[in-house]
């Protein structure tokens, strides 16, 4: 007497189909841990985008291709930075032998207009104009794109019928990024995915659509924007934005776990404003001066007291998207974290 447990031998074919099972599961962990997917976030003109884009470079993922199609955005940039100007001019301070250009230039389309030698010309007759000149003075306040500069020096080459864009021509120019742009390449036998969200307010609803398997959050914060107020709401402090958006990561709960790198970007934007614009503007109880070690460390401040987790690793670069050997360093650091994070969770399965 006695109750017998029996267990039943699996047939042969149950049992095939079960460690089918068991050796999809260890492939699919194997491919995840193979497969490092990144999201990167900031908001609108941090230099998210720009980071974006270095990383393809470095990678060797930028072609012909990417160069082609930077083509019409460098032109474009090229027109919209000398009609902002002229937006912000008084047309009857406009030197007379500029006044047809001037209207020429106003009524002209930019989704259609060509960037022509004669156009080209044109836009260098205008941006030697005194009246155009004194408000390129006041770029910021116009929120002029950072690559103006750049772009205006090069203008003579971009205008050019037989242009084709340089690496530093498409890393410099700026374009909104709307929706959610997914990047792909393979460093060292791991797969990474950059996820680049746009950091317009209007876009934002859509990041947390982005948020699963995520491995590694990128934030990009500008140094040099804390004067600065937002495009779409000048009532609202840049800086103050960002340390906002930034908390609001920090506090996600699906990403509590994540590692977050911050990258306090435009260093170099960064470093020749506050030789004459005191932090004080936004941070009142700051006390550094106008220097930028001090201004520099109390900014990296602000932004680590908001990631203050008991598991949480926060990563601080201090970087100038536009300086590829720094975002080169930068990788590199983000390959050794990924790689950390990796043998760990080996260790754990």
């Amino acid at each position: 007497m006695g109750a017998c447990g029996s267990s039943q031998a699996q047939n042969p074919e149950q049992e095939k189909h079960n460690k089918d099972i068991e050796k999809n599961l260890r492939d699919e962990r194997k491919k995840q841990l193979q497969s490092v997917k990144m999201l990167l976030l900031g908001a609108g003109e941090s230099g998210k985008s720009t980071i974006s884009k270095q990383f393809l470079v470095i990678n060797g993922c930028f072609g012909e291709g990417e160069l082609k199609r930077h083509k019409r955005i460098i032109q474009s940039n090229c027109i919209d930075c000398v009609k902002l100007l002229l937006k912000s001019c008084d047309m009857s301070e406009i030197s007379p032998q500029n006044h047809e250009r001037a209207e020429r230039l106003l009524n002209m389309s930019t989704i259609s207009a060509q960037l022509t030698p004669e156009l080209g010309q044109d836009l260098k007759s205008l941006l030697a104009d005194p009246t155009v000149k004194s408000a390129f003075e006041h770029r910021e306040e116009l929120m002029l794109p950072d690559c103006a500069s750049y772009l205006f020096e090069r203008l003579d080459k971009i205008s050019d019928s037989n242009y084709m864009p340089t690496i530093d021509d498409c890393i410099r120019c700026r374009q909104r990024t709307t929706g959610v742009i997914e990047s792909q390449f393979v460093f060292k036998g791991t797969q990474f995915i950059v996820v680049d969200v746009g950091g317009q307010r209007s876009e934002r609803r859509k990041w947390i659509h982005c948020f699963d398997n995520v491995k590694i959050v990128l934030f990009c914060a500008a140094l040099n924007e804390y004067d600065m107020t937002l495009r779409e709401d000048k009532r609202v402090n840049r800086m103050a934005e960002s340390l906002k958006l930034f908390q609001e990561i920090c506090n996600e709960p699906s990403l509590l776990r994540i590692p977050v790198i911050l990258f306090l970007n435009k260093k170099d934007l960064f470093e020749e404003k506050i030789s004459n614009v005191d932090l004080t503007c936004l941070f009142p109880e700051y006390q550094g001066g106008l220097s930028y070690n001090s201004a520099l460390d109390f900014i990296k401040g602000a932004y680590c007291i908001l990631a203050r987790k008991d598991d949480r690793k926060l990563f601080v670069h201090v970087t100038c998207a536009i300086d590829r050997q720094n975002v080169e360093f930068v990788w590199s650091a983000i390959h050794n974290i990924v790689t950390e994070v990796a043998l760990k969770k080996t260790m754990i399965m």
